[in-house]
């Protein structure tokens, strides 16, 4: 009983372990089951929810094109107005309610599909209910003891487990005592190396500021050497030019002698004859009357024909004798009354004993001048002593003098007796006083010296201007290094005489030549009245002078030589009498009102209408002696000039001095006069250019343009010079160096800040990608920033390239002048003046001048904005953080300034002043920007623009008041940038107003070839021009062109179209070609499709950068629309491209492939063919663009591998 009960049991315990595997393995079988059914629920629960969304969104969407379904027929109904369009309406409508129809049943499909998967989901919910259900009930009876077992054997595991882990915890904790240690240690190391790298970094900071202040110092050196260079040039060129003019001078006055010693000889020979012939026929002919024949009556009759003709020529050259000789002493008398003196030799004695007088006069002024400074500086030292011993102390280290006067009254240093201190003191003060005493002394007669001196200037020059001599020549002058221009005869600035110190020996040295010129011809003159019987009363006795003193001539003469009988006509001979101008005759009267005033030395320029003014009012006062009768010669027209001439007068050549052209009369003076007036106001077209010009080429602006043109040009071997100023837009505002707008406050800081502000991005995305070291950030949140560390590196880097261009234009050949360079409207094209920082002016002349100024930018005239708003380049060298800022202006700067503020954690707002941002370009890629740029955080204030900016203080500090025009709104901002356009700058350039657009514009109209309107050798490149755009490569390619058309002999011409070009905002735009709305003027709607494409960067589609809280419409709508988007505007007849837009990562360096294509003609199909490389942002363009805007389809891509497919 007791075995079969055994036995009994056995089979009983082995059925129930069958059964429990057998439990087991269901169990097993339904938790995988389950399992399946609940990644199955959870798909098909995603893949519905997918569904549902898409069938709500084509419900919404039926929806909406049901409403504009219902609103078209209202609207056909509405306009029918005859039957055939009730019918065409009517059709319509039939086809519209099918199309409805065939949506409802779409519609009604949809919503029982969705009910049969509803229902599909409550069975598996049943079934997964019942399983679990069924799993609970099958635990058995033995499963409280398998439970039991289990769980002992499962805490025998874990103090099996928590033994070892014990074990390996004391271990962890022996080695962490270790790393502890090494912690420390490491922690001490590092303040260690913290405070190394502080002053390493301190060190860093300041052989930056030093390498600043060398490039400064290097900059200015160049500046210097380049002031210096082109001061040398000028000197040279200067000096070539008053070398060939002396040769000039030197030749015609080697003619002159020559012909004057022809003349001489011709007029001696003539006189010789002419006394021979009357002695013989004095001596042949003596014989009775009686006696004579018929045909000796007649040759005595020819004879006394003869010699009355002879006689009557002597009668003429007596009567112009006796002229002459009244005009020497008509001088000689104008020189009596103003010495006193009658005598002509004891007049040359007082003449010598006044100039080694003022020589004598000028030695000791100059000894007194020395004497002066060296007592000045002995008082100097002496003050400084008594300073010193006054207040006790040690007095500074004197002079060997004063230290053997100070050993003599034995004063040692300051601890010396009470006494000998006072003794010493005493005996200063009295040497103090003497010294005074002396100092006036010596003033006074330094005074007096200086007056005698000025006096003596002033009757030197006096002297020099009564006897019209010419000016010494430049040698004498002194240093001929001094000045560029000829020695002036005064001292600049002064107003006590005309005749610097340094130039009254030589102009003594020329008057007295000149005073003995006159005295010898006074002489002359004196002797030919006293031997004018003996037939010498035409020349001066002597062999040092022979001059005519009037060279008389017969109108007509078939005789070029000799004294014959002129022609056959019985009537009076006609003659014209050539005057040498007066050397004391005074031509100044009361409108001379500066005359003796102004003692500066001239231009070159000013000389000449200061010559051109005494003509005129010389020709004046001849009119008016000529109209009262009291002339005092018959000539009654002649013209003055500074000149050296030979009038030719039958033949035979007369000499004139200078001073002198003769002319045939009234006629001939006004026609000269007219011409010169004529030459004074002629247009810039007419101007005669110079003869020979100091450059080739001068640039005028230092700006990307100006430097390649000129390079380009000196490469060819054209004397170029380039001259570059800047001032600042505002008072405040900012100046900067070579390289111009696009290097100093233009693409490169905007580039190399917009860069920064991208890192903020990729900060956020490096952190979800796996860098935890990098913290995490919430949406809004910012990472910390350096303000002035990034614009102090920037800035040395812009300092580098402004070195490094300099460097460039030495290297290159080019001269470089720091000035501002305009032209003189009167001068003409060719004439440049040049105006450096001090406001000195020098003017140059250029055969080819290029106008590349660039702009600056314009600030809106409203109160408070120069006080207290910047422009766009200042902020690039703010160094103060901007904070909170308010950007005015709709246009591509103010939005990438914007941009890059908002990135960097600034509070930034854009005021727009109409309903658009960017307006000259597509306005879906501007909208597409303007919304990336909310989604990051700036506020953009539409239609508003401000009205006044005042200044307040509260707790915060002092912010700007911006009252807006909008509706009275104010607001506080830390910064006002103005960024509203820029000008060119061409205000102050002195161009004729028919260069300009119009009257109020500032842009300059060129032709093909880049030449100025009304100009003949003036160009534009650049921002200046009117009407291309204002890019940097644009005036780099222009420019260099330019110089290849002028120099290189080429004829290759700038073409503006199809150039690329990007916006920096934080979603980068680059476009080529037209934008939608400009195709749309040009060509109709129907020939213009738009394709368009909007998608997310692969890269981003694990970061999911976050928008700003601010902008999020619900708490799911945090992650920002994808980033970039692409439109193409096709020419649909021939699918020709119009034009390529893109925003996306790196647009820029996108662009230029496209650019290229575009330029070669790129059209639609020819995109679509190309196989795209996978996976980038540029195979949507290639893969993706067939969505056109006209279909009303979405093109926002909801999934894929960034731009392209993935099958």
């Amino acid at each position: 009983m007791m075995a079969k009960h055994t036995r009994g049991f056995g089979s009983a315990v082995q059925s129930s372990d069958a059964e429990k595997k057998s439990i087991e393995a269901e169990i097993q079988q339904l938790q995988r089951n389950f399992r399946v059914l609940e990644n199955d629920k959870r798909n098909y629960g995603e893949v519905s929810q997918g569904v549902i969304r898409k069938q709500r969104a084509t419900i919404m969407k039926l929806s909406r094109e049901n409403k504009k379904m219902k609103q078209e027929v209202n609207d056909t109904r509405a306009f029918t107005a005859s039957m055939s369009e009730h019918k065409i309406g009517t059709e319509r409508l039939q086809r519209i309610q099918e199309e409805k129809d065939r949506i409802d049943a779409r519609l009604r499909d949809e919503s029982a599909r969705g009910e049969l998967i509803d229902d599909r989901i409550g069975v598996l919910q049943k079934k997964i209910r019942s399983l679990r259900e069924e799993l609970a009930r099958r635990g058995g009876v033995n499963a409280a003891k398998e439970t039991n077992e289990a769980m002992d054997k499962q805490i025998k595991i874990l103090d099996n487990r928590l033994e070892k882990n014990l074990q390996k915890f004391n271990e962890v904790i022996a080695v962490n005592t270790n790393l502890r240690d090494r912690i420390d240690s490491l922690r001490r190391e590092r303040v260690v190396f913290d405070s190394i790298y502080r002053k390493l970094e301190i060190e860093l900071q300041e052989k930056k500021k030093e390498m600043a202040n060398i490039i400064e110092q290097a900059n200015a050196a160049y500046e210097a050497r380049d002031q210096a260079q082109a001061q040398m040039t000028a000197l040279k060129q200067q000096a070539d030019r008053e070398h060939i003019e002396f040769e000039k001078e030197w030749k015609e006055l080697g003619r002159l002698i020559e012909n004057d010693k022809k003349m001489k000889e011709f007029m001696r020979q003539r006189e010789k004859a002419r006394i021979e012939d009357s002695g013989k026929s004095g001596d042949a002919h003596v014989v009775a009357r009686g006696d004579l024949g018929v045909d000796d009556e007649n040759n005595l009759r020819k004879q006394v024909n003869q010699s009355a003709w002879g006689i009557a020529k002597d009668k003429v050259a007596i009567r112009m004798t006796a002229d002459k000789v009244e005009v020497y002493e008509e001088a000689f008398g104008k020189i009596q009354s103003a010495t006193g003196i009658s005598d002509i030799d004891e007049l040359v004695q007082n003449f010598i004993a006044a100039e080694d007088q003022n020589f004598s006069l000028f030695n000791y002024a100059n000894q007194l001048s020395g004497d002066i400074k060296k007592l000045e500086a002995s008082v100097g030292d002496l003050t400084l002593e008594f300073n010193a011993l006054k207040t006790g102390g040690t007095a500074p280290t004197p002079s060997p003098p004063q230290l053997s006067a100070i050993a003599v009254e034995g004063v040692g240093d300051g601890g010396a007796p009470e006494s000998v201190k006072q003794k010493f003191l005493s005996d200063l003060e009295e040497r103090w006083s003497g010294m005074d005493k002396k100092a006036e002394h010596y003033e006074l007669k330094n005074q007096q010296a200086m007056k005698t001196l000025t006096s003596v200037r002033a009757g030197i020059q006096s002297i020099f201007n009564r006897l019209g001599c010419d000016p010494p020549p430049l040698a004498a002058m002194g240093d001929t290094q001094s000045s560029p221009s000829p020695p002036p005869a005064t001292t600049q600035g002064s107003n006590e005489g005309s005749v610097s110190e340094s130039a009254m020996l030589p102009y003594l040295g020329v008057i007295e030549k000149t005073a003995n010129e006159i005295l010898q011809l006074f002489a002359s003159s004196q002797v030919a009245v006293s031997g004018e019987e003996n037939g010498a009363a035409d020349f001066e006795v002597g062999d040092k002078y022979l001059m005519p003193k009037t060279v008389v001539a017969p109108t007509t003469s078939s005789s070029p030589v000799g004294g014959g009988v002129p022609g056959q006509s019985s009537g009076a001979q006609s003659f014209m009498t050539i005057k040498l101008p007066s050397t004391v005759e005074d031509y100044s009267d009361d409108s001379d009102e500066d005359e003796e005033d102004d003692q500066r030395p001239y231009t070159r320029d000013e000389l000449k209408a200061r010559s051109m003014r005494d003509i005129a009012k010389r020709r004046d006062r001849q009119k008016k002696m000529n109209n009262s009768g009291n002339s005092r010669d018959n000539t009654s027209g002649k013209v003055y000039c500074y000149s050296y001439m030979i009038s030719m007068v039958n033949g035979a050549a007369s000499f004139l001095r200078p001073g002198v052209v003769a002319a045939a009369g009234p006629a001939a003076a006004a026609a000269a006069a007219a011409a010169a007036a004529a030459g004074n106001s002629a247009a810039w077209m007419s101007t005669a250019p110079p003869e020979r010009f100091d450059y080739d080429y001068v640039v005028l602006g230092g700006g990307s343009g100006g430097m390649a043109s000129a390079k380009r040009a000196a490469s060819y071997g054209a004397s170029t010079l380039l001259c570059d100023y800047v001032s600042p837009s505002i008072t405040r505002g900012t100046k900067w160096g070579l390289g111009g707008t696009c290097v100093n406050v233009g693409c490169i800081p905007k580039k190399l800040m917009h860069y920064t502000g991208n890192l903020e991005g990729s900060l956020r995305d490096a952190n979800k990608l796996g860098y935890t070291e990098i913290p995490e950030k919430k949406p809004g949140e910012h990472y910390q920033h350096d303000w002035n560390k990034m614009v102090s590196d920037i800035q040395m880097y812009i300092k580098k390239l402004n070195f490094m261009y300099r460097t460039g234009l030495r290297n290159g050949g080019v001269e470089y002048e720091h000035a501002w360079g305009s032209f003189d409207p009167e001068a003409g094209p060719h004439t440049v003046k040049l105006a450096n920082k001090k406001g000195e002016v020098r003017t140059i002349t250029a055969k080819n001048v290029l106008v590349a100024t660039g702009g600056r930018p314009r600030i809106l005239d409203i109160p408070g904005a120069l006080e207290y708003g910047i422009t766009s380049d200042d902020l690039f060298s703010l160094r103060t953080p901007p904070g909170k800022t308010l950007v005015v202006g709709s246009r591509y700067i103010a939005l990438e300034c914007a941009g890059f503020l908002t990135e960097l954690g600034f509070d930034t707002t854009v005021a727009v002043r109409s309903d658009k941002v960017l307006k000259n370009f597509d306005q879906d890629m501007a909208n597409k920007v303007k919304s990336v740029m909310q989604e990051l955080g700036t506020k953009f204030l539409m239609e508003t623009e401000p009205a006044s900016l005042t200044k307040s203080d509260s707790d915060e500090g002092s912010r700007i008041t911006v009252n807006f025009d909008k509706d009275g709104t104010s607001d506080d901002f830390d910064t006002v940038l103005f960024a509203t356009g820029r000008t060119a700058a061409t205000a102050n350039l002195g161009l004729p107003s028919e260069a300009f657009a119009s009257p109020t514009s500032s842009k300059l109209v060129i032709d093909e070839k880049n030449l100025v309107r009304g100009t003949p050798c003036v160009y534009a490149v650049g921002d200046v021009v009117k009407g291309i755009p204002e890019l940097t490569p644009v005036a780099i390619k222009a420019g260099e062109l330019l110089a290849d058309r002028l120099f290189g002999g080429k004829t290759e011409l700038m073409d503006y179209s199809s150039i690329p070009t990007t916006v920096f905002t934080p979603a980068e735009y680059s476009h080529v070609g037209m934008s939608e709305e400009e195709a749309l003027k040009e060509y109709s709607k129907d020939e213009v499709e738009c394709y368009m494409y909007n998608w997310g960067s692969l890269e981003l589609s694990v970061t999911h950068r976050p928008k700003v809280p601010s902008t999020m419409a619900n708490e799911f709508d945090e992650e920002m629309s994808p980033n970039c988007m692409c439109k193409i505007v096709v020419h649909e007849p021939d699918e020709k491209v119009l034009g390529f837009h893109y925003i996306g990562p790196a647009a820029g360096e996108v662009i230029h492939g496209f650019a290229v294509a575009f330029k070669m003609g790129m059209t639609k199909s020819q995109i679509e063919d190309i196989v795209g490389v996978h996976p980038t942002d540029c195979e949507a363009v290639i893969q993706q663009m067939h969505i056109t805007k006209s279909s009303g389809e979405n093109y926002v891509a909801t999934g894929g591998c960034g731009g392209g497919k993935c099958g």
